[in-house]
């Protein structure tokens, strides 16, 4: 088996959703495709052919409400790195390497890189008290899990071994880690962490328009209600 066809078998079986799933499944049938084509006459001499999948996450336009600043700790190895693909390419997202502080931040997302050196050591345990910290300020967590063995990539099963664990009974891992697969795959990983933090700033902006929306409501039915009062104290006095 190839490596592109290895790595296509291993990214759509470890997907963990239907949806990011199909992403996966996308690129394996345009790799699949490619290497069936390239071996007819036809393009023989060919290299690599242009193929797409319609509607395929990374054709998709990512909008963004609002300006996001993910937060890279110094004490998360490769974070750094991982920030700077995430952001490559978007104006809408920026990296900070300033830690948050409670009470008001620049950054407004915390973005954690699951891999083989993370949690080890002191930078560990001070990740670690940072996460306890973001969570408690109820700083949105980005995780983002590199499969690249060859850069520092390791299995998920780790990290219930290195986790402190008041962050793992305290639900850390409930949150969906995005896999960040090598190779072809790797721009697919890319765009779904995006498009995950896209999509949880349009909720907050919708559960903020209807909370705004219950406010008005609840305010307009004090004002009838003080409204029929008066009327109530106008016709007694008439009477």
């Amino acid at each position: 088996m190839s490596t592109c066809c290895a790595s296509a078998l291993h990214a759509c079986t470890h997907a963990p959703s239907c949806v990011l799933r199909q992403a996966f499944q996308d690129m394996s049938l345009q790799l699949l495709s490619e290497q069936l084509l390239l071996s007819c006459p036809t393009y023989a001499t060919a290299k690599s052919l242009p193929l797409y999948v319609p509607g395929e996450v990374t054709l998709q336009r990512i909008q963004f409400s609002c300006p996001v600043v993910l937060y890279a700790s110094k004490n998360n190895p490769g974070a750094a790195a991982a920030a700077a693909m995430l952001v490559e390419g978007v104006d809408a997202l920026s990296v900070t390497e300033a830690p948050p502080a409670l009470g008001g931040v620049a950054a407004t997302h915390f973005l954690l890189y699951l891999a083989h050196e993370t949690y080890v050591g002191e930078v560990g345990d001070a990740l670690a008290e940072e996460l306890r910290e973001a969570r408690a300020s109820h700083l949105p967590l980005v995780m983002l899990h590199e499969n690249d063995m060859d850069n520092g990539g390791c299995e998920f099963a780790r990290f219930f071994e290195t986790t402190p664990q008041d962050l793992i009974a305290g639900g850390l891992y409930t949150a969906l880690a995005f896999a960040n697969y090598p190779g072809p795959f790797r721009p697919i990983s890319i765009a779904l962490t995006q498009k995950y933090i896209a999509d949880g700033l349009a909720g907050l902006a919708q559960v903020r328009t209807v909370g705004w929306m219950k406010r008005q409501g609840s305010i307009m039915r004090r004002k009838k209600t003080n409204e029929k009062k008066d009327l109530s104290s106008v016709a007694v006095e008439k009477l």
